[in-house]
């Protein structure tokens, strides 16, 4: 507006100047014309006839005058006449060059509008910088480095936007303007980076660096696009890759018309074939044979009407070899029902098929180790007492070892794999030991060694640490690399007993106490061992009465639905108050009752006191859900299925206001009792859940096979997202998996809001945490209830 308002006076002044000089020399030429005129009329006056010489001259001199003034008239007037015409174009030219030049002004100030619209709208932060100094930045940035304004960017360098070095070490500040320098040799740079925020957060970034001189000014462009989405989604296709690739079962995907797309490591480790030998091939190259065509019919015709089968059959390796396989087709649609693949998951169970024909052990020896079994370990013991009675200064040892978290190492891998590893413990343990000495396998995963010959504690000690450390190395089980503890408990003859049951049940003891201590240790009895099992039996003993005397009573932590706020329904939770003891941790309280099978006294109560406020919250108006944990002594051992049906009906609750739930662990105990007790109870409407997912070695296979609804992703996993990319990655993929499955996800251990948050966007349904609510007595719970947070409706069946 400025410069219109400048170039339209300038021309203005132009024309004013040019009237003025015309107007100046208007007024010059009037004043010749008088004089014209008035020299006229003197010479008019003049006699016509002159006879003085004198006026003679003077009518010369007028004549003279008035040509002369004439001249000057004309002169005067054409002078004017081209200086109003050169004013006037030198006026008209200035316009034209100040009227471009506005133009010029107006066009670059759009086209600045636009730069500055389309530097500001776009979401990746932009930095510009000018002398190694940044000089502008847009929105985008400040958000991603959480920067306040551009002033206060502008007052920092690119060292401060970065950490220190980045992931493969290299230092971050000289790698970056090492780029900078390639971009102004070679052109524009893209690449990856990590930068970091104010608040420490580090983020990868798609980085582009763009170098340009503008004005005699040396310009560069950094822009940065944060994709730490994209990492994380990469990291998640990266897992379930890998477990796709390290799955132990073989697994083959085919496309709509069942012909082979892919397959993993371990169908090649069962069948022989290779990746390359059967892409493209339908799995009918497999067959062995054995079933008739009207099996396979029947086998495609269940995958057709219900979407999946599953069942044992016979197959052919490369090498021509039968073998059996437990197998599971499924399949897989669009949105619109296709069929656009089906997927096979199958196991080798050739093994499985042999043990059903073995015969008997042998009553001495244990068949899979050929050790000695218990029988024949305490016979020698028995025959090494009286040789020992008769020397003076001999000794010998009683040692019983259990291998640490043995049962976890079956349950992920199988028990076939845990058999091989207990035939390599004996093995290795043979290995250290002298033939005098007697290796036991008492049962399960617990071994017996009798040492002769021990001189002292010490001695025996010594021992102890030799095979501790021989089991420290590494096990091989097929493709699992597995590292394994182990707990030594140690009795000395004759200071811990004279007799062979003595000194195995202090042994026994002594084993006990060092599991009790953390496990991969050894411990020797002592006396203060009898107290501290007295205080365990006091503990056990206390536990009988405690029910009746009311002594337990149930907390319950509310699950909080993440989208609707509602409550999805409370966990039960039990607790123990003694009078004399006081507040006494589950975590002691528990492992006694299910080592003295109290357990399931203990779950029929809390699954009656549970039901019964149930029944009281839904007669008071807000029906919720109860999950009631069960152990795995009561789910194997326990009528589990008769035990809900009735309780359900004594108290008259809907079986859709109770969810069990159980561990990875309980179901893959005995995979067929499970799926056979879950469908069961599945048929009543009680809803299934599997507590602590993800902590566990279950099999994916299986997985589909159980009739479950929720599962709950264990605390463990929780406690660091939204900080710890691993975590994010397991529980995004939990998540993703479930609800493929059709199943809802509660997060435990929810405790602050940026938890919250992940969960949030990663569509987890229920949370269960600190964050919404501590464990509550039922009448606190209830007045949450009456105070106006409502229970997610649950239809009852």
């Amino acid at each position: 507006m400025h410069k219109l308002v400048t170039s339209r006076l300038l021309l203005l002044m132009f024309l004013v100047g040019a009237a003025s000089g015309f107007f100046v020399s208007l007024a010059g030429w009037w004043g010749l014309n008088q004089t014209s005129i008035n020299l006229a009329l003197v010479e008019a006056r003049l006699p016509v006839v002159l006879t003085e010489p004198g006026v003679a001259n003077v009518r010369a001199a007028l004549l003279q005058a008035l040509k002369e003034n004439d001249f000057a008239q004309r002169v005067l007037l054409s002078l004017s006449g081209l200086a109003t015409i050169f004013f006037c174009l030198t006026a008209w030219i200035t316009y034209r060059e100040s009227a471009e030049k506005r133009r010029q002004s107006v066009e670059l100030e759009h086209r600045h509008a636009l730069f500055r619209t389309l530097f500001e709208g776009t979401g990746e932060g932009v930095i510009l910088m000018a002398s190694d100094q940044i000089s502008e930045c847009n929105g985008a940035a400040l958000r991603l480095f959480g920067i306040a304004d551009t002033s206060r960017m502008q007052t920092m360098d690119l060292a401060s936007l970065q950490p220190a070095r980045q992931p493969d070490g290299d230092h971050s500040n000289m790698g970056l303007y090492a780029r900078i320098d390639a971009a102004w040799q070679h052109g524009p740079q893209t690449f990856e980076w990590y930068f970091q925020s104010m608040d420490g957060r580090e983020f990868p970034a798609e980085t582009g660096i763009h170098a340009v001189s503008v004005g005699g000014n040396a310009i560069v462009q950094i822009t940065i696009r944060d994709i730490t989405r994209r990492k994380q989604d990469e990291r998640s296709m990266r897992l379930a890759n890998q477990a796709f690739e390290h799955s132990q079962e073989g697994i083959a995907i085919t496309d709509e018309h069942a012909n082979i797309l892919t397959v993993n490591r371990a169908f090649t480790a069962i069948t022989g074939y290779s990746a390359t030998e059967s892409t493209g091939r339908n799995p009918r190259f497999l067959a062995s044979g054995r079933q008739p065509r009207e099996f396979y019919r029947h086998m495609w015709q269940t995958v057709r009407d219900y979407g999946k089968w599953q069942g044992e059959i016979w197959n052919k390796r490369k090498n021509g070899e039968t073998y059996p396989q437990l197998l599971n087709i499924s399949r897989l649609t669009d949105d619109n029902g296709h069929v656009i693949n089906y997927v096979g998951v199958f196991s080798d169970i050739s093994e499985t098929k042999l043990a059903e024909e073995r015969l008997l052990r042998q009553s001495t020896h244990d068949l899979l180790t050929d050790l000695p079994n218990r029988a024949l370990f305490t016979k020698r013991l028995q025959q090494a007492l009286p040789t020992h009675e008769q020397h003076d200064g001999s000794s010998f040892g009683v040692l019983l070892l259990d291998i640490d978290r043995f049962k976890m190492i079956n349950d992920s891998i199988g028990h076939d794999a845990g058999d091989h590893l207990l035939l390599q413990v004996a093995q290795r343990l043979r290995r250290v030991l002298r033939e005098s000495d007697t290796l036991a396998r008492m049962g399960g995963d617990e071994y017996a060694l009798l040492a002769l010959g021990i001189s002292d504690a010490d001695h025996l000690a010594s021992l102890a640490t030799k095979l501790l450390q021989v089991l420290q190395e590494p096990f091989i089980l097929h493709t699992h690399e597995l590292h394994i503890g182990a707990s030594i408990g140690l009795a000395l003859y004759p200071i811990h007993g004279a007799e062979a049951d003595m000194l195995i049940k202090h042994a026994d003891i002594a084993l006990y106490h060092a599991k009790s201590l953390g496990k991969n240790r050894f411990e020797f009895y002592s006396n203060d061992l009898d107290k501290w099992i007295m205080e365990r039996m006091q503990l056990e003993n206390c536990l009988h009465g405690a029910l009746s005397r009311n002594e337990l009573l149930l907390h319950y932590q509310p699950q909080k639905h993440i989208e609707s706020g509602t409550i999805h329904g409370v966990e039960t939770l039990v607790r123990w108050h003694h009078p004399e003891l006081g507040m006494i941790s589950p975590a002691k309280f528990i492992p006694v009752a299910e080592e003295t099978g109290l357990i399931v006294q203990l779950g029929k109560w809390i699954l009656r006191t549970a039901c019964a406020q149930a029944r009281q919250w839904m007669l008071q108006g807000f029906p919720t859900r109860v999950a009631v944990n069960v152990s795995a002594h009561q789910f194997h051992h326990d009528n589990l299925v008769d035990t809900v049906t009735s309780v359900l009906n004594e108290f008259k609750l809907p079986a859709a206001l109770l969810e069990i739930e159980l561990t990875e662990g309980v179901l893959m105990d005995d995979i067929d009792h499970a799926i056979t007790v879950l469908n069961q109870l599945h048929a009543m409407g009680v809803q299934i859940s599997i507590d602590d997912f993800g902590t566990g070695y279950s099999s994916l296979s299986y997985l589909k096979r159980l009739s479950i609804q929720v599962l709950k992703i264990d605390q463990s996993f929780v406690r660091d997202i939204p900080d710890d990319l691993d975590d994010c990655a397991i529980v995004s993929t939990i998540i993703l998996l479930a609800h493929n499955l059709k199943l809802k996800v509660i997060a435990e251990g929810v405790e602050t809001e940026e938890q919250l948050a992940f969960l949030r966007d990663r569509g987890c349904d229920v949370m269960q945490g600190y964050y919404f609510s501590r464990p509550l007595p039922a009448a606190q719970l209830t007045t949450i209830l009456c105070n106006g947070i409502g229970s997610e409706v649950v239809e009852a069946a």
